[in-house]
């Protein structure tokens, strides 16, 4: 929906897994740039590369880019592989902990707004909320089992 809502080629949620020091897309979109993506193997961005997508993570920053081929911070693969232009990301907070990343790619180039990055974000606290309260109730149901 938050594709459709964007005009977007794709939207990830992108979850840091400590076990890889990586973030992993677990919440991806069903259009086809994000199933070149996994098909690439672009749907794991290790902490230790760097870029946007890290950075958005650790600094707790929104990104946006409208012109990804002249960007630094933008992977080759998404650029050339992957055919993105725009690019925005958000944080995405779980509980009182960083998360991870929501991540909304367009081919079109300049294609998002300030709006577009407040809607994101906004996007981004109630995944974060519905995140939060799925790893509560995991904990009860666990708990209760023993």
């Amino acid at each position: 929906m938050v594709a459709e809502a964007l005009d977007a080629d794709k939207v990830d949620a992108f979850l840091y897994d400590v076990t890889i020091d990586s973030l992993a897309a677990v919440g991806s979109s069903n259009r086809p740039m994000a199933r070149l993506q996994q098909w690439l193997g672009l749907n794991r961005v290790p902490i230790a590369n760097g870029g946007y997508d890290v950075e958005v993570f650790e600094q707790g920053i929104s990104y946006r880019t409208g012109r990804a081929e002249h960007d630094p911070k933008v992977a080759v693969g998404l650029r050339q592989r992957l055919g993105a232009q725009s690019i925005l990301a958000v944080p995405l907070r779980v509980g009182h902990e960083r998360g991870g990343v929501l991540e909304v790619i367009s081919a079109q180039p300049d294609k998002f707004s300030d709006d577009d990055v407040h809607f994101t974000e906004a996007v981004a606290r109630w995944v974060g909320m519905v995140a939060h309260r799925a790893e509560l109730a995991e904990r009860v149901a666990c708990e209760s089992a023993l």
